[in-house]
């Protein structure tokens, strides 16, 4: 089968009790197995799976926008067992049960912290990324990008003012900048795998609206 990423199918946002709103897109049946999608870094709830994947298998795909991206509420300060909480209000708010759950790239940390916290009855975790701002993990970094953690937790305004400068482009920049070869050869520019990514990490001017308020925090 000739997988591609589709548009997503329902869009909407549940509020949570302290007022703050998490935003999600959905895939495949109303009624179908619920599974939830944590995105990677800078990549909003329109990163999902193939329509056609997705109802072959009977599932009812929910991505979710954390915090501060996409149309979600920003939160600074949070934490990951804040986003477990968050996770597991917004399972509760829809009747979700306890929905099986997929962490892609640096979604990784977030939903482990889910399983964790018992949200998930099942985890997968796709191209996982560490948790950046780890000691142990910041050497293995490249040097930019280790300065960047370093200004967020060192100078939180000044992270702001570097983060606000970056559009989809210059985050996809920064991204393939640390990416092997096979990374970059699936998602060049021009094949079905680099327009999707570029299209999934672009907020709409309403989102971008929304978080225009994000500051950084360590």
């Amino acid at each position: 089968m000739e997988l591609d990423l589709d548009d997503p199918e329902r869009l909407g946002h549940s509020t949570l009790a302290d007022g703050r709103r998490l935003a999600w897109a959905e895939w495949g049946a109303p009624r179908g197995t619920p599974v939830l999608l944590c995105p990677g870094a800078a990549i909003s709830r329109h990163l999902g799976i193939s329509a056609r994947a997705v109802a072959a298998l009977g599932v009812r795909l929910i991505s979710v926008d954390r915090p501060g991206l996409g149309a979600s509420t920003p939160a600074p300060g949070r934490t990951l067992a804040d986003f477990a909480a968050d996770l597991g209000e917004l399972v509760e708010l829809r009747g979700l049960g306890r929905p099986a759950l997929i962490g892609n790239s640096q979604g990784a940390p977030f939903a482990l912290a889910c399983a964790a916290a018992g949200t998930t009855r099942a985890l997968a975790l796709v191209s996982a990324s560490d948790e950046v701002a780890a000691p142990e993990v910041q050497e293995a970094l490249p040097p930019h990008l280790r300065d960047l953690v370093h200004l967020v937790a060192t100078d939180p305004d000044g992270a702001t003012a570097v983060l606000r400068r970056f559009d989809a482009e210059a985050m996809w920049d920064l991204v393939m900048s640390g990416a092997p070869p096979s990374d970059r050869r699936c998602t060049a520019p021009g094949t079905s795998n680099g327009l999707t990514a570029r299209r999934c990490g672009r907020a709409s001017p309403k989102e971008r609206r929304d978080t225009s308020a994000t500051r950084c925090s360590p």
